[in-house]
């Protein structure tokens, strides 16, 4: 379960009407020493703000950098360009240098929130993030998030058994990784696997932002390995929305509605999205009918976000999504007596309330309301009988007040503090002996103070205090230093963090997918890490470089193992065996270290490269074996290449060889074909074309090369092409 800190920062909610005075406190610090800001631009630039309503949208909690390199797609403001992209781009800190100009086309400049919660430049952000826009979703053809979160060199997603999906972000586990949607965390997660699947590829999406290492202070203690948030567009237009349509191979069917409004005066806005994606499903092994290797599927989901503006520096925002996904899939043997047919249901709703005040013109009040349930229910039959033996729910609740307060503090200092106060709940019922229900709360405190030592040196400190019903209190400390003299930029950055054990690994007991049992252990002690991380970017006019050393140490790691549960948890669980009842347990200290290589490039307008490659070294401290799913070389291009009206995509991925199962239960990842999955390199392709009235048509291929990935032993090999067409049209 996805324990705290959500993807803070928020900090500032700039002002819709904001004056000279605040601009100057909250972006430009070493104004004299930096930037020359006239008194004309001042003037062009709060005109721009209050047609384009850009401070009501830099509202996210800790909403996060661009890319240092914006892709051509994004570097034009064509109506098909997601609007609110379009409008931060529109802002630039150095007017002297227009956006249409040749030197300019990578933009650099562009004025960007990070995950320090504060304005800068896209070069000055002190955190090192990756950016998916809405716009390469669409480039990409992708129908949910996973397929896209896999074009990041730094992620591994690796399918599970239970139809779930495991994430590693530079090595490190899904459990070590914040899953958030503006700002506020998905709960819903079991074993270390996450339920992703729900996560549709809506038109609401404005990016997803990823954040790699620790980050204490900004993201929360639990994010060890990082944070991955999703951020939802907000109504630009008076009248104006989005029609999807899409059709592949197996009878998937895509398709979306988002319309979106805003009052004359700009005060009141929406945007809403309804969404259907569906398929038959893919049996991988059609001539041994035991398994379809893709259940069969039907995924609803509808979402608003609302904000009105109460006074020029006041806002009230709602967010609520809901989403029901329905799967069915087969497992057992090819015998029809033992073959087995589960029915699963996901639900998931979510309601954020959000109001922003700035009571002067150098400092922010957020405070936020957040409630959120998930509830999976799984339903098993022997096929041929109809008889259902395997019965269970699983459900996950959590109430979150908090606030953030932000103020500048003379030239040199932006000081935030905040708190909250998590109540979860968690019962796991099998509909035989009853449920069993927990509770946990846990509250934290914190601050950063982010220093303008020198005009080319900025130092962000920042600490947590979080204490928990179960685990205890803990401190998380975090420090980053930020050196950007010129071109160059470097970025090095220390956090110690720790994970509290969730209510699915302490008291849960339940009956996972239909066919294995779960059963918590309340003796767990709390994962503690150090993270040790450093970046160093250059940029030319055209293109950047870069290279990352990350380095992240996890002690009193808890790992789900099979033959484990006692007795009492078995005697829970009707129809269970002791081997296949798993219990978590502190099992292993690990390092996850390594490195990564980036480039992009424009050389042309019409023309954009990107690649990335990451060397990982995962291994158990105590036993010095590699760590299962885990690919030592990674390696993922993307090009985009748009002209007169058509749009080429190709995205290619590739992974070496990587330990999937451990088949002779040593403990060991043996190099035979039953344990080591095989290299596979992945390719994507798509064609677009742009027609009148804000309408495009495309087709692609996913997959094309057909490489498959083993999830298990029991289950067949991953991985089929898939071939899509559909239409779009933006209004």
């Amino acid at each position: 379960m996805r324990r705290t800190q959500k993807y803070r920062a928020s900090l500032v909610h700039i002002p819709l009407f904001q004056q000279t005075k605040t601009k100057d406190a909250y972006m430009n610090r070493h104004e004299k020493s930096q930037f020359t800001f006239n008194q004309t631009f001042l003037s062009i630039l709060a005109i721009a703000l209050l047609q384009t309503g850009l401070p009501y949208q830099l509202h996210a909690a800790a909403e996060t950098a661009k890319p240092a390199i914006t892709p051509p797609e994004e570097a034009s403001a064509a109506p098909e360009m997601d609007s609110v992209q379009s409008q931060e781009n529109s802002v630039q800190p150095k007017p002297s240098t227009p956006a249409s100009s040749p030197k300019n086309r990578l933009r650099v400049d562009d004025i960007v929130i990070t995950g320090t919660w504060t304005p800068h430049t896209q070069k000055d952000s002190p955190v090192e993030i990756e950016r998916i826009t809405g716009k390469m979703l669409e480039q990409a053809g992708a129908t949910n998030v996973r397929q896209v979160l896999q074009d990041v060199p730094a992620i591994e997603l690796r399918p599970s058994a239970g139809g779930f999906q495991t994430f590693q972000i530079q090595g490190l586990n899904s459990k070590h990784t914040l899953f958030l949607v503006n700002g506020q965390e998905l709960i819903g997660s079991i074993e270390g696997a996450t339920f992703t699947r729900d996560l549709l590829a809506s038109p609401e999406i404005d990016s997803l932002e990823i954040v790699k290492g620790g980050a204490a202070v900004q993201y929360g203690s639990d994010a060890i390995g990082g944070v991955i948030n999703i951020r939802t567009k907000q109504a630009t237009q008076p009248v104006g929305g989005t029609l999807i349509g899409q059709y592949g191979r197996f009878n998937t069917v895509t398709t979306f509605a988002a319309p979106e409004f805003r009052s004359a005066d700009g005060k009141f806005g929406g945007y809403i999205s309804a969404g259907v994606s569906k398929s038959d499903g893919v049996d991988y092994t059609q001539n041994t009918p035991a398994t379809n290797g893709v259940p069969n599927f039907s995924t609803k989901t509808v979402s608003g976000n609302f904000d009105y503006a109460f006074s020029n520096s006041a806002k009230l925002s709602l967010y609520s999504h809901y989403t029901d996904d329905d799967r069915v899939s087969r497992g057992g043997t090819t015998a029809a007596s033992v073959r087995t047919e589960t029915t699963s249901n996901n639900e998931r709703a979510q309601t954020v309330l959000r109001w922003d005040w700035s009571p002067d013109a150098v400092s922010t009040l957020t405070i936020w309301g957040h409630h959120q349930t998930f509830q999976n229910d799984s339903r098993t039959k022997i096929l041929g009988t109809g008889v259902q033996n395997r019965l269970s729910r699983f459900t996950q609740e959590l109430w979150e007040p908090q606030f953030q307060y932000t103020r500048q503090i003379g030239q040199q200092h932006l000081l935030t503090v905040g708190g909250e106060h998590d109540i979860r709940k968690i019962r796991g019922q099998n509909f035989v002996n009853g449920s069993n229900i927990r509770d946990l709360t846990e509250s934290a405190g914190w601050f950063q103070d982010e220093i303008s030592v020198m005009p080319w040196m900025d130092l962000v400190l920042g600490s947590r205090y979080t204490t928990n019903s179960e685990a205890g209190g803990f401190w998380s400390p975090q420090t980053t230093l930020l050196l950007k003299p010129g071109n160059f930029r470097g970025r090095f950055t220390y956090t110690r963090g720790f994970r509290s054990p969730g209510l699915d690994e302490l008291s849960s007991a339940f009956i996972e997918g239909g066919f294995a049992g779960i059963v918590g252990n309340p003796n767990l002690a709390p994962e503690k890490s150090s993270s040790y991380t450093g970046n160093l970017e250059y940029y030319f006019e055209q293109a950047k470089i870069g290279a990352s050393l990350f380095r992240h140490e996890v002690s009193n790691l808890i790992q789900f193992v099979g033959g484990t549960c006692p007795a009492s948890g078995l005697a829970s669980l009707p129809g269970i065996a002791a081997a296949n009842c798993f219990s978590p347990q502190n099992v292993a200290a690990t390092t996850s270290q390594g490195f990564e290589l980036e480039a992009g490039a424009r050389p042309v307008d019409w023309a954009y490269f990107e690649t990335g490659y990451m060397n990982l070294d995962s291994k158990d401290d105590n036993t010095g074996q590699s760590l299962f799913n885990r690919s030592r070389h990674a390696w993922k291009t993307r090009v985009n290449v748009t002209y007169e009206g058509w749009t080429f995509t190709t995205r290619a991925r590739y992974f070496s060889s990587f330990g999937f199962a451990d088949a002779n239960g040593n403990g060991r990842i043996d190099r035979n074909s039953n344990e080591l999955a095989p290299s596979n390199v992945q390719v994507d392709m798509r064609l677009s074309r742009t027609l009148k009235n804000g309408i495009d048509v495309y087709v692609g291929a996913d997959n094309i090369t057909e490489s498959r990935v083993p999830v298990s032993t029991s289950f067949p090999l991953e991985g089929q092409h898939l071939y899509y067409v559909g239409m779009r049209m933006t209004m």
